[in-house]
């Protein structure tokens, strides 16, 4: 067996527990690469670590003393990761079987490519948006609730990207 981690997935926690169990149940399902898992907790007084540790008894634990938020622990998190790529991992996600082998062989096939994000739902089964274009002066004359879009009700420039196709975004 092969000492190199395909992905690192970085998961940050904070009093997680009412969503962490079908969360780690649904990862446990779709894990078929060779990967590491970071819990970074924000001081968590819930009982998230002994969860995760509960399905994933390998996992790395890093305790931060205090909340640090999101940003700050999954920097942490990437600082001790020693996979080839990083996932970041919220503590109330549910990823259907295939998602991680499609989105990590789209990271392998894929020319410059610096991240990707899967099309994500809410609980409804209704669609969440993940990305984002950052702001111009067309966008920001256009865009809804300005005078001018009253004039171009259907104009693209403040709409968001297409989701059922490969997207350039800004942001994810």
């Amino acid at each position: 067996m092969s000492n190199h981690i395909e992905l690192s997935i970085i998961l940050v926690t904070f009093n997680s527990l009412p969503a962490l169990e079908q969360s780690l149940i649904s990862l446990t399902k779709s894990l078929n690469k060779n990967f590491e898992l970071i819990v970074v907790d924000n001081n968590s007084t819930d009982n998230s670590v002994e969860t995760v540790l509960a399905y994933f008894p390998h996992a790395r634990i890093i305790k931060n003393n205090y909340n640090a938020g999101f940003a700050k622990a999954c920097n942490l998190g990437v600082k001790n990761a020693n996979g080839e790529l990083c996932l970041f991992y919220n503590p109330d996600l549910e990823i259907d079987i295939d998602s991680l082998d499609n989105l990590i062989d789209f990271m392998h096939k894929t020319e410059n490519v610096g991240a990707v994000s899967g099309r994500m739902r809410f609980p409804d089964d209704s669609f969440q948006a993940t990305c984002r274009n950052f702001p111009d002066t067309t966008n920001i004359f256009l865009s809804r609730g300005s005078a001018l879009s009253k004039f171009f009700p259907t104009e693209k420039y403040y709409t968001l990207p297409d989701y059922e196709a490969v997207t350039k975004v800004d942001a994810v």
